[in-house]
């Protein structure tokens, strides 16, 4: 796609639950994107939950976890929010592409159709995993009616396809975006790298992920004890935000495992590499 300096550019709506510095594929990946667009002169605008560390950015307020808001009239009201704070931002786009699922897309989905936009939608794994044609039919419909899907793995557009016929055509694969400061260490930087991050245990477990109850981390922490005592020198990086760090540093406590598993928070996805460079083994939990 070339460059051209006297045509109207063309104008995206990015509609994601999370950015930066949320550490989730549908935060990441977006930014990427909208970097790539950019970069040709592509206007690339984020319609999301707050926090985001980007700019041109229409925030919308979320749903809530409260009785009253998971109510059929609470999820009406919060839809009625969203609708009124990106209808504008909607309306001036050409294209929307949606990430992921919940309320916050299906309510961009509606107003894409209402302002005769067409549809870009990207599924991550939680999406398709756990969707369950009869409760999640609304979102299916949003899926197969979008002008096109895109997946986050082979495997996944495999298991939308063929158990839940939401990959239908057209249908495309998108792999992780991987900085390019992510490099393959030598014994010498491994060692470095781990003295500057004081990891001195024999054996260090990374994790990075967003803290939610569907993250699978509560599995992870209740397997540590009998890895503890295969592995007494061992240690579990957990690297991400999110509502359930609370209650799985309590778990942590509870399981006096506080010796052996670190909840570092978000690091910029810069730094990020150090860590995958300096573990043993990286581990991603899922429900």
């Amino acid at each position: 796609m070339s460059k051209n300096q006297h045509a109207t550019p063309l104008r995206v709506a990015m509609v994601t639950p999370h950015l930066p510095p949320t550490q989730a594929a549908n935060a990441l990946l977006p930014v990427v994107i909208a970097s790539a667009l950019d970069s040709v002169e592509i206007q690339a605008r984020f319609i999301t939950h707050p926090p985001a560390e980007v700019s041109e950015v229409c925030y919308v307020s979320q749903r809530g976890r409260g009785l009253w808001a998971r109510t059929p009239m609470g999820g009406v009201t919060a839809a009625i929010r969203i609708a009124l704070l990106a209808a504008t931002q909607i309306a001036a786009s050409d294209v929307v592409h949606l990430h992921g699922n919940g309320l916050l897309v299906e309510v961009a989905n509606w107003l894409a159709v209402r302002f005769g936009r067409p549809r870009v939608i990207t599924l991550y794994g939680t999406d398709i995993w756990h969707h369950d044609p009869v409760r999640h039919r609304q979102f299916g419909q949003v899926v197969r009616q979008a002008a096109t899907r895109v997946f986050y793995s082979q495997g996944l557009l495999d298991f939308a396809r063929d158990q839940l016929d939401l990959a239908i055509d057209p249908s495309e694969v998108i792999h992780a975006p991987v900085a390019p400061t992510f490099h393959e260490p030598g014994v010498d930087e491994r060692r470095t790298l781990r003295a500057q991050l004081g990891l001195h245990a024999s054996l260090v477990l990374l994790t990075v992920k967003r803290l939610h109850p569907v993250a699978g981390y509560e599995d992870l922490l209740r397997a540590m004890p009998a890895i503890c005592v295969r592995y007494p020198d061992v240690q579990l990086l957990i690297v991400g935000e999110g509502e359930s760090r609370f209650a799985l540093e309590m778990l942590t406590r509870e399981l006096r495992l506080s010796d052996h598993v670190q909840f570092l928070g978000s690091i910029p996805n810069g730094e990020l590499w150090r860590y995958y460079a300096s573990a043993d083994l990286f581990v991603l939990p899922s429900r």
